[in-house]
């Protein structure tokens, strides 16, 4: 079957259509895109010199539709060239072409007319064995196939994705009575190996598995939230990750899908399931009906500076009351507050004269773009006079996870060592420029904010973090250690308070900065990152999540108005070689025990070499910028290290540390 299906036909250009048209090309598969004939010309195809006749026009609607795929975020290509695999045409001039095709997938609008009729069209044109099928929700087989002829009838069956259908895993197979089975039971195998789908197998009954369940647990919250007056808001603050279901929740997913579309599916429920003992919950509310015929396309509306809600008693959208400390990114960019942006992050007016920068890439993860705009942000700042700096974001869940592993990684295999080495001195630089800037940095780390990520939180002047805060410098499990200034913080951060006394031993400060970074130790919230020395005793602590970006900013504000005044450069008394032999004695008792590998012994005496400031003494100060020196060399030593290179290709793949 993988064989024997080359060419797609897809019917249907909407959202869903063009998504499926992409995870075909993506898979390598030819694709053709079909759609209607624009019913007129509009003034800008006038204008562009188009007729009725011209390809160009024909072909509109679906053209229009790859266009915008092409640029959907999420993307729904896999790669952009991808696009090169799709052709485009309509239903009036194209249906021959479908004989070329081995497979043709309707993905039209849900109605049972529309699509009796273009399959009438599409059995005049395939050849036989050519397998057809809907993305119907939920529309009978026996009803989509009547009239059809034998063949068409033996290779139909619904094909049911999920939107967007790249990231969406679940393929809803159903069969009809009269759909073959062996070319039912080899399309299922091509789901799953070739298309990468978990297949689920529903019986033609009403709206199959997915809608069938998603439509009760929907119809049923919205008779519920009328009896019980609940409003929009409320509902879908319980419905959504509070519940661990996705955050589009219910409402915002029935706008998503659009409310027409929910309407019938759960009127095909009701309608198509007379004797089930729960059919009263699945009639549309009157209040819905009402808001349809209305004119309302929508649940939620406004804006994002100011966005609103349908209000069941008002009849219309009302504003949807805002906490004035609620520091929201998407309405900054809204309000035109963006100042500068690049592919990794964006710099925010965030209002009374500071500065905030956003980390936007795949979890946040430091790279030459997020480096530049650090630089950037400091720039900014010190040159044209503003109040001070926040270095934060709105995701619950991951502050930084850390370098962009691949990026390195795929540098140490190209053997472009001057440009690991050209990117680990520029983060060193700002997380350097951070501390010593003439304005204050304030970090907002909240969720994960590991390597590079911590390393970037604890550079700031202060930190308020988020309550639930997973903070560790965790570079030892793929093979190296903190380059970007970890091992720097940790070593302030330890020897705060240290006398400056030569005769002080500073061995039993240095052994929480080596168990910390030694132990690849990570924080159960806060407090404990508290506990473990990451944070420090000045730096706040903020319950609420929606209250971090301004309880950071205030912060800021706070220190700007009380004569903030740039830190001195510090200086520490390190104990050199002989500290560093200290802890390799230990470290070799370890490996003789088989506690640790050989690899990991040579990763930790780097690591205790740094923290004991490398070749100095007691007697002799050493700068930051010598320590920061010490874990660049470090790093790229380790770097060139095949073991260590197991390790990070081994994170990579199974998402977890390797010991070699």
């Amino acid at each position: 079957m993988a064989q024997k299906i080359k060419r797609v036909a897809v019917l249907g250009a909407g959202v869903m259509g063009s998504g499926i048209a992409a995870h075909m090309a993506g898979v390598g598969l030819e694709t053709l895109l079909l759609d209607i004939v624009p019913p007129e010309l509009t003034e800008e195809d006038a204008a562009k010199g188009l007729n009725q006749d011209h390809k160009v026009f024909r072909n509109k609607f679906a053209a229009t539709s790859l266009q915008k795929a092409t640029k959907a975020k999420p993307p729904v290509f896999y790669n952009k060239q991808d696009v090169e695999l799709i052709q485009v045409g309509n239903f009036d001039d194209d249906m021959a072409r479908l004989a070329d095709c081995d497979w043709i997938v309707e993905a039209v609008t849900e109605s049972l007319p529309i699509k009796q009729k273009l399959f009438t069209a599409v059995d005049q044109h395939r050849k036989p064995g050519c397998l057809v099928t809907s993305n119907t929700s939920g529309l009978a087989i026996k009803s989509m196939v009547d009239g059809r002829s034998e063949d068409f009838a033996r290779h139909f069956f619904v094909t049911h994705f999920f939107n967007p259908v790249r990231f969406m895993r679940l393929l809803e197979l159903v069969k009809g009575e009269q759909t073959d089975q062996v070319a039912y039971d080899a399309f299922s195998t091509f789901g799953a190996d070739v298309l990468g789908k978990g297949i689920v197998h529903g019986k033609d009954t009403p709206n199959f598995i997915a809608n069938r369940l998603a439509m009760f647990g929907m119809s049923y919250a919205l008779h519920v939230m009328e009896r019980d007056g609940f409003n929009v808001q409320e509902i879908d603050a319980v419905f959504g990750p509070a519940l661990a279901r996705p955050k589009t929740a219910i409402f915002k997913l029935a706008d998503l899908v659009g409310i027409d579309t929910l309407v019938h599916v759960i009127n095909n429920c009701y309608d198509n399931l007379p004797d089930d003992d729960c059919r009263d919950y699945m009639k549309v509310p009157g209040w819905i009906t009402e808001m349809v015929d209305s004119g309302k396309t929508s649940f939620y509306g406004g804006t994002e500076v100011q966005p609103q809600y349908y209000d069941l008693g008002k009849k219309d959208h009302v504003d949807l009351p805002l906490d004035e400390r609620h520091i929201r990114l998407p309405a900054l960019k809204e309000a035109g507050k963006v100042v500068k942006k690049n592919a990794g992050a964006t710099i925010y007016d965030a209002g009374d004269g500071i500065l905030l920068l956003e980390f936007h890439t795949k979890m946040n993860a430091v790279d030459n773009d997020i480096i530049a705009m650090m630089h950037e942000t400091l720039d900014l700042a010190e040159g044209e006079g503003w109040n001070g700096v926040v270095v934060a974001n709105e995701d619950k869940t991951c502050f930084s996870a850390g370098a962009n592993l691949f990026a390195v990684l795929m540098a140490i295999n190209q053997r472009m060592f001057d440009a690991l080495e050209t990117m680990i001195k520029e983060l060193q630089r700002a997380t350097l420029r951070m501390r010593q800037s003439d304005i204050p940095v304030v970090t907002a780390p909240a969720g994960l904010a590991l390597g590079g990520g911590a390393e970037v939180a604890m550079a700031g002047d202060a930190i308020r973090a988020h309550a639930e805060l997973y903070m560790g410098l965790v570079e030892l499990g793929v093979g190296v250690i903190p380059a970007g200034g970890g091992c720097l913080e940790m070593v302030e951060r330890f020897m705060a308070g240290a006398p400056d006394d030569p005769s002080f031993d500073p061995l039993p400060n240095l052994k929480g900065a080596f168990m910390n970074i030694g132990m690849a130790k990570v924080s159960v919230g806060a407090e404990e990152a508290r506990t473990l020395g990451m944070l420090r005793p000045h730096d706040g602590i903020t319950l609420n999540r929606d209250l971090l970006i301004h309880d950071a900013k205030q912060t800021a504000l706070g220190m700007a108005r009380a004569g903030y005044r740039r830190p001195r450069p510090l200086k520490f008394r390190l104990p050199g070689a002989s500290g560093a032999a200290a802890f390799r004695w230990f470290l070799d008792g370890m490996k003789r025990g088989s506690q640790i590998t050989e690899h990991e012994f040579k990763i930790a005496s780097k690591l205790v070499w740094i923290l004991c400031g490398g070749d100095t003494s007691t007697r002799v100060k050493v700068t930051q910028q010598h320590i920061l020196d010490l874990e660049r060399e470090a790093f790229l030593s380790l770097c060139g290290e095949p073991k260590t290179q197991e390790r990070m290709q081994y994170m990579l793949q199974k998402n977890k540390p390797l010991r070699n």
